[in-house]
């Protein structure tokens, strides 16, 4: 998972750089894009995520186009596809983590994120299949999943994760004694604690941005 997430990012950035080279100056590109030279200097060097709002404007005044930046394509319907994984992420007791693997492209329009996740850096998206029944009715089985996986820190909210090597999607509640983890199936399943010390057992995935179904 891993290499995959960093061979990904390292296509994209190189064709982010190529953008950043058809504008005359970087403090030029900087500024149509609204942040400062160091800022943009952390987006090429993939220290920091760029947000699908300020590659927009770059991209509208380069002549290369969002599609092409995260896809390498030119295509006019303006789709950008989010790459769908083998792992299912479990809304029950828990789903083993093998060998994860890339399925399919799941299509999004331009649209989609400009209004629903403006700030959201693409390059960091995932989706999954959840399975089971314990975070209905917010997730169904077999619904996908969008995961943002530059928030991989433990915070609270709604999350993809890993205890030992079992994958499951939760919300996740911070406490001063450890972590609280939530099913909205209230009625079949019970809310377990972490406790402190055994925090280092959960590796974060990342957070759920989206939810969704294939008809």
């Amino acid at each position: 998972m891993d290499k995959l997430n960093k061979n990904i990012e390292n296509v994209f950035l190189s064709r982010l750089k190529t953008v950043v080279d058809e504008f005359e100056t970087k403090k030029l590109a900087a500024q149509t894009a609204g942040i400062t030279t160091m800022q943009l200097d952390r987006w090429l060097s993939g220290a920091s995520n760029p947000p699908f709002k300020g590659l927009g404007a770059l991209c509208e005044r380069s002549d290369k186009t969002l599609d092409w930046l995260f896809s390498g394509k030119n295509i006019s319907t303006q789709i950008i596809d989010i790459p769908r994984h083998s792992l299912k992420l479990s809304a029950g007791g828990g789903s083993p983590v093998d060998r994860v693997k890339f399925v399919d492209n799941i299509p999004f329009t331009c649209e989609f994120f400009q209004k629903k996740l403006p700030y959201t850096s693409i390059t960091n998206l995932m989706i999954f299949d959840a399975a089971g029944d314990s975070m209905l009715p917010t997730i169904n089985d077999g619904d996908l999943v969008m995961i943002d996986s530059s928030k991989n820190e433990i915070g609270d909210g709604l999350y993809a994760f890993t205890i030992d090597n079992m994958a499951h999607i939760k919300r996740l509640q911070q406490t001063i004694d450890g972590i609280i983890i939530k099913s909205d199936n209230h009625e079949l399943y019970d809310n377990y604690e972490l406790k402190f010390e055994d925090q280092n057992k959960i590796r974060i995935i990342g957070k759920v941005v989206w939810k969704g179904s294939l008809l």
